[in-house]
């Protein structure tokens, strides 16, 4: 009896030890599995854009593509197309038009079955309103007259009434009470400007000096694993006066040991013109974020600046 236990113990343990190894095996496919993106742009008689992300070995896929006439997008999960931006607008689109076209039947349907006696029906219709009119505008010249005889006694009666019945010092009190815990919680409160002038005061000081040096070199390193990794371009580019187009020429080859041989920048001194076109690919690695940005948060000194502006 008891190796029966052990064995059904055994095996609910085994399990147990299985879904946590699938829970970890899925944890660390999604944080260091990376997403790659990639991303084609070019301007030359129109401006022309596509982009695409994969992540998980290509098995979620989203397409974005710019054409003039909008952003259209796609997405898809394996091999089944989960949505699609312009089977959207088609099913939209569609409906309208059969709705506008059977109003426009309907409505001339209606005008070629008037008859021609509705003229004369108008001109019925006219003559009682303005009869009716008539009556109404003696009905209420007499309704003004009787209300002009009694109005001297109306007028003594209800000021006496209002004077009695309407109080107003409680509610005024009230009001004031209000008022008065509304600025005392306000004056209570410390600003955010207050806050971030003792952030700043505590990082300035003395035990709290490397703090800062030590949040910017992890964000970082947080957006240079962000960035792309490959650029291709080549451009061409031109202004009104040669002088701008020499200025930003020195300012983009500044940067010349960023991207290397792979950017063709072409600068025109006789006319003005922008065209060319730009390939970028890169990755994002969702691990690498959630480290440097636990290595951030878990930090005692970072902890203790929080709690203190705080």
């Amino acid at each position: 009896m008891l190796g029966i236990v052990f064995i059904i113990l055994k095996s609910i343990v085994l399990a147990l030890l299985g879904l946590v190894l699938l829970l970890l095996l899925l944890l660390n496919i999604i944080l260091w599995v990376p997403i790659r993106y990639q991303v084609y742009g070019s301007k030359y008689d129109a401006i022309l854009a596509y982009g695409q992300v994969d992540y998980l070995f290509g098995l979620i896929r989203l397409r974005l593509r710019y054409d003039g006439d909008g952003v259209q997008y796609t997405v898809h999960i394996l091999w089944f197309k989960v949505h699609d931006s312009e089977g959207v607008k088609k099913k939209d689109v569609k409906p309208r038009k059969v709705e506008n076209a059977t109003h426009l039947n309907q409505e001339n349907q209606v005008k070629k079955e008037l008859p021609q006696k509705a003229t004369d029906e108008k001109r019925t219709e006219i003559k009682d309103l303005v009869i009716e009119e008539q009556v109404e505008s003696k009905e209420s010249v007499t309704q003004i007259k009787e209300i002009k005889t009694k109005e001297p006694e109306l007028v003594k009666e209800e000021p006496i009434k209002d004077k009695k019945s309407f109080k107003l010092p409680k509610f005024s009190k009230r009001k004031k009470d209000k008022k008065n815990k509304e600025n005392n919680e306000k004056t209570s409160d410390p600003s955010v400007l207050e806050q971030i002038k003792s952030g700043i005061e505590l990082l300035r000081s003395d035990k709290h000096k490397g703090v800062l040096k030590f949040v910017l070199g992890k964000v970082h390193k947080m957006i240079k694993s962000i960035l792309p990794r490959h650029i291709e371009a080549d451009i061409i580019f031109g202004f009104d006066d040669p002088a701008t187009t020499g200025l930003v020429l020195g300012g983009i080859s500044m940067f010349y040991p960023c991207y290397g041989n792979t950017v063709d920048v072409i600068p025109n001194f006789e006319e003005v013109m922008f065209e060319g076109d730009i390939k970028i690919r890169g990755k994002i690695v969702i691990g690498v974020l959630v480290y440097y940005g636990l290595r951030i948060i878990i930090d005692k000194r970072v902890r203790s600046i929080i709690k203190a502006v705080r």
